[in-house]
């Protein structure tokens, strides 16, 4: 059993000669767990906040995975797996942790929103160029940490992938895409589950419209109609507030400056 990349060999190799550009952040964020010619992958961490019922734990994270048979499958899960496990510099074998075990790490979520919202520059916008999308979010005690998508109802995936800089261009992910219509229903049913779940607290955010459906600007900003500032306190947003700002400090360092910024004007 090892630990893949820790941080003491993460700082030695981001000054070596020739390290990685983002050796200090990278991380490996595939799961996988194959036996035979079967496969499980997705989103699910083994940890006790994953693997119990909202029955026994009202805060548990409502996930995927997808199990995958055939040896076509098993054989590229094992290249995936063998490519980084057996690169002996980028890993640590396990030992007892020297400060203990800290599981809970509450401002979690509010760091994965901070990193989604600095990279796509603000959901309004968002909502703006893309007439079609609707944007909700989980605000309940029960978490979502299921990474699935479903387009043209027949086209299914299910992945380790996370809406953030890392898993764009610094993490290694693992997804399957499945041409699958009954799959795609699955997950599809599923999200719609969670809206109308009481556990999931499920609220949308919008920006107000026109009567021909155009977004509203002022100022040459969408205006926005619900948002986190209508349902966070005010501790939280002090937190979000200072997460933002060490996300878009951060982007200042040279190896962050580089990454191109998407361009997202909003239609008038």
């Amino acid at each position: 059993m090892r630990v893949y990349h820790p941080l003491h060999k993460k700082a030695f190799r981001q000054f070596a000669a020739n390290a990685a550009r983002f050796g200090t952040l990278a991380s490996n964020h595939d799961k996988i767990l194959r036996s035979g010619d079967m496969v499980i992958t997705g989103g699910r961490n083994i940890s006790k906040d994953y693997f119990t019922t909202p029955e026994g734990r009202s805060d548990v994270y409502r996930d995927a995975d997808i199990l995958l048979t055939g040896k076509a499958a098993s054989l590229e899960a094992k290249k995936a797996f063998d490519l980084e496990f057996e690169q002996d510099v980028l890993h640590f074998e396990i030992y007892d942790d020297s400060f203990g075990n800290f599981p809970r790490r509450d401002t979690e979520m509010l760091g994965a929103y901070a990193m989604m919202e600095a990279w796509t520059d603000g959901d309004p916008r968002l909502l703006a160029c893309i007439p079609s999308l609707r944007f909700f979010v989980h605000t309940g005690e029960q978490k979502l940490h299921a990474k699935t998508a479903v387009a043209d109802d027949e086209i299914a995936l299910v992945s380790s992938y996370n809406l953030d800089l890392l898993s764009e261009k610094v993490n290694g992910e693992i997804a399957v895409v499945a041409h699958s219509k009954p799959l795609s229903k699955q997950l599809a049913d599923s999200c719609r589950a969670d809206r109308s779940n009481p556990a999931h607290g499920i609220k949308e955010y919008r920006i107000e419209r026109s009567a021909d459906g155009s977004p509203v600007i002022r100022n040459g900003e969408p205006v926005v109609a619900f948002g986190p500032e209508h349902h966070v306190g005010w501790l939280e947003r002090l937190q979000l507030g200072g997460l933002r700002w060490l996300v878009r400090q951060a982007r200042k360092l040279p190896l962050l400056s580089d990454i191109p910024q998407p361009s997202l004007r909003p239609r008038s």
